[in-house]
């Protein structure tokens, strides 16, 4: 993990693109450069996993391993457990004062078993945070995340996701293979 994920180079972006996407994602989300990885395929040059098609987006079913194309996104990792505290304090918040006012309450909610499930495993995407109604969160993120994706640094769209810390980016990373190799292992038996 830290060879092929935390310390590698980019495989589709170029040194400058790199350096470049690094530091608006630091400066738009407030961390230190060093707290912000490039991951996924554009990191590896392939997507471990098959991506069903997207009738909403027009792109096609893609292949597991199958290689970085103009269809795939710049996946970012800040790893920040200031930054993620705060949002987990605020979506604490958002719960305990009974969630959408209009919508009624939060629990029972698919985005909280969505939140829910992304916390136990130590990130937060803002897809997944409240996205309608009294919670402003995910607009603030996404708003972010649009002012990066107009600077044109890469020619794919940029996402970004909130990890506490290392450990758990490399975990997330480790379960992913770990899923390959026991599929891989189950068609040869």
């Amino acid at each position: 993990m830290q060879k092929h994920i935390l310390a590698a180079r980019s495989e589709n972006l170029s040194n400058d693109q790199e350096r470049d996407l690094r530091i608006a994602v630091s400066d738009s989300f407030k961390v230190p450069v060093t707290a912000v990885c490039v991951v996924g395929s554009a990191k590896l040059g392939f997507r471990l996993f098959r991506k069903a098609p997207n009738v909403k987006k027009d792109t096609p079913e893609r292949a597991q391993f199958s290689a970085f194309d103009d269809y795939s996104d710049v996946d970012v990792a800040v790893i920040s457990q200031g930054t993620f505290l705060s949002h987990w304090r605020k979506v604490y918040e958002f719960f305990s004062d009974g969630g959408y006012t209009s919508r009624g309450n939060w629990v029972g909610n698919p985005e909280s078993n969505d939140f829910s499930y992304f916390l136990t495993h130590g990130w937060v995407r803002p897809d997944y945070l409240p996205g309608t109604g009294d919670y402003d969160q995910r607009q603030a993120w996404q708003a972010r995340v649009n002012e990066i994706n107009k600077k044109k640094i890469v020619s794919v769209p940029v996402k970004v996701g909130l990890y506490f810390d290392d450990k758990f980016l490399m975990g997330y990373h480790a379960n992913g293979i770990r899923k390959i190799k026991e599929k891989n292992d189950r068609a040869q038996t």
